[in-house]
């Protein structure tokens, strides 16, 4: 259960993301690999 909560919070943080960077935000020293490290 926990899992599922963990993916559910990188899927919408990474929704945020994209929604972003469709109206042209961009959010300084932004990583991927930072966020595939927190949910490690």
């Amino acid at each position: 259960m926990e899992e599922r909560k963990s993916k559910l919070e990188a899927r919408a943080y990474l929704k945020e993301g994209a929604e972003q960077a469709e109206r042209g935000e961009f959010v300084k020293d932004y990583s991927i690999d930072k966020i595939i490290e927190e949910l490690d």
